[in-house]
């Protein structure tokens, strides 16, 4: 009877030991990351796209509660997260999507974590590799910020460029940050062609001194109908808001007329807003012309009218929107109501050979002297510059007076006009004009005489021996006849 218990005792531990025991741990490795995809597969750079985490449990298994999907870069950085996203029942499946975006371009290496519990209570955690392409092109943004001063507005230009193969739409451009005043700093537009790229000029104000960070938004809507949202940050250096600006005006004589240019010079650190200049003259106002905006170490000019001036100063004033607040510059002009100015007048010609001579005279019309005067004449179709006289030195010429001058030039016989350079300085500024003088081609010019004798007697010398001759013939006439006459007596 022993003897058949002990065999009877190992056969029952065999078969216990066929039992499978393990069928909660079987069930329990049934739980499984099927797949994992993101879309779009290739993102731009910071472009939003989403992973896509495909979680199974097995038919075999147990329910198994989810609590959490994380995206990580190799280096651990958590780049997407959501937390008990649910409970996966027996036999089914749960998707899992999660938004984000990456910076760089290339291939991006991350995996997938999902961490969870089994319906007994054991802890899993199964992971997934996943490999993004993040492609170069696609819209892009950039961003350039002018010099920024504590409550004046600070140009911002914004950039945006469509590297997608078809048009972009609904496009919308913003600027953030604490530290600025952004009202109005927003621009909207409908499309953006494939290849194309648009600028956009924002002026935000910055409200406090110091770094600040400013960022400017792009939204847009893709050609699939996807909204997307690109974003570039900058960190502006606020200074305090410095004023240094500088006018200065005179009076120019150009081409005989009178003109006052006034030049404005920002040289302060923010823009000069709505700028005008203006001219008095005592009591009246001579002109006023607008500048428009002049950047930090920008400058313009403006020209105003001369027409009404009867004084000797002529006050001018530069007002203009710094910031917040309305300012202006001035500055004086001494003003000569008629200054000097060479014409040329009473001019001749008259032919020596090939070469003609220009005689006339260098008349100063205005009230001052003139300095330095020059005459010239200029090369042009049937006018060659010839020696002697080519240019003629005049020097200085006394308010209302002339000095005559000579010029020699080879003229071709139909010119009739030859262009005569006039520079000369006046009140300190040289100034530089042409004048053509006519010439009559259907009258005779003088021809000019040639003498032979150093004294300039030689033409008198042959009528006064021809006179001589006639009264020696006289002479001897007389003496013959009163011979003939006493010998016939």
């Amino acid at each position: 009877m022993e003897r058949r218990v002990l065999p009877i005792v190992a056969l029952g531990v065999l078969l216990c030991s066929a039992v499978p025991f393990g069928v909660v741990t079987a069930a329990e490795s049934n739980v499984a990351i099927a797949n994992v995809t993101a879309t779009p597969d290739q993102p731009a750079p910071d472009e939003q796209f989403t992973v896509e985490t495909t979680i199974t449990n097995a038919q075999n298994s147990e329910a198994f509660d989810v609590e959490r999907v994380t995206v990580e870069t190799n280096k651990g950085v958590t780049k997407a997260i959501i937390n008990d996203p649910g409970t996966i029942p027996v036999g089914a499946s749960m998707t899992v999507p999660l938004t984000m975006s990456l910076g760089s371009t290339g291939s991006q290496s991350l995996r997938v974590e999902v961490e969870g519990e089994s319906a007994s209570g054991t802890q899993r955690e199964l992971r997934y590799p996943l490999s993004v392409i993040v492609r170069r092109g696609g819209p892009q943004l950039e961003m350039g910020v002018g010099k920024a001063a504590v409550n004046a507005p600070t140009p911002v230009e914004v950039t945006v460029s469509n590297g997608e193969q078809e048009a972009i739409r609904n496009l919308d451009v913003r600027l953030k940050g604490e530290s600025f005043d952004t009202d109005g700093a927003r621009r909207i537009n409908a499309t953006l062609d494939s290849g194309s790229e648009r600028t956009f000029t924002l002026k935000p104000t910055p409200t406090t001194v110091g770094m600040h960070n400013l960022t400017a938004v792009f939204r847009f809507t893709t050609p699939s109908g996807e909204n997307r949202v690109v974003r570039e940050t900058r960190t502006v250096d606020v200074q305090r808001l410095r004023q240094d600006v500088s006018v200065s005006a005179r009076v120019e004589q150009v081409n005989g007329s009178t003109t006052l240019p006034v030049k404005v010079q920002n040289f302060g650190n923010a823009p000069l807003a709505g700028v005008v200049v203006s001219a008095r003259d005592d009591e009246t106002t001579l002109g006023r012309e607008s500048a428009g905006t002049i950047e930090p170490n920008g400058s313009k000019i403006v020209q105003l009218p001369m027409e009404k001036v009867s004084g000797e100063e002529i006050d001018v004033t530069a007002t203009y929107l710094l910031g917040d607040q309305r300012r202006s510059e001035d500055t004086t002009v001494a003003y000569d109501a008629l200054p000097g100015s060479l014409d040329l007048t009473g001019t001749a010609f008259e032919r020596d050979s090939d070469v003609y001579r220009i005689t006339g005279s260098a008349s100063n019309l205005g009230l001052t002297d003139v300095d330095g005067a020059i005459v010239s004449v200029q090369s042009a179709d049937g006018v060659t510059p010839r020696g002697p006289s080519k240019e003629y030195f005049i020097g200085t010429v006394e308010a209302s007076d002339f000095v005559t001058f000579e010029l020699t030039a080879a003229l071709e016989a139909n010119t009739t006009a030859i262009p005569i350079d006039v520079s000369y300085l006046v009140d300190g500024e040289r100034v530089n004009k042409t004048v053509l003088v006519e010439r009559d081609v259907s009258s005779t010019e003088p021809v000019a005489r040639q003498n032979n004798s150093n004294d300039g007697s030689g033409g008198l010398l042959v009528p006064a021996i021809v006179t001589l001759v006639v009264l020696a013939l006289i002479a001897v006439s007389a003496v013959i006849f009163v011979r003939r006459y006493n010998d016939g007596d």
